[in-house]
């Protein structure tokens, strides 16, 4: 059975990204640019636009 990476919501990236930001000295938009590459995206601006086309509501 494949296993189904699962995503987690924007807010927890965000405090993810302050914890980055905290432990590296590097700030808070290149930590977000990081973990957007991390979950397969070019850039947060492209995560943000797919988590939202994804819980939009009809």
């Amino acid at each position: 059975m494949p296993q189904q990476q699962t995503r987690p919501s924007l807010e927890r990236l965000k405090k993810q990204a302050k914890a980055i930001k905290k432990a590296t000295g590097c700030s808070h938009c290149q930590a977000l640019e990081e973990l957007a590459k991390v979950h397969g995206f070019r850039t947060w601006a492209a995560l943000t636009a797919k988590h939202k086309e994804q819980h939009r509501v009809a």
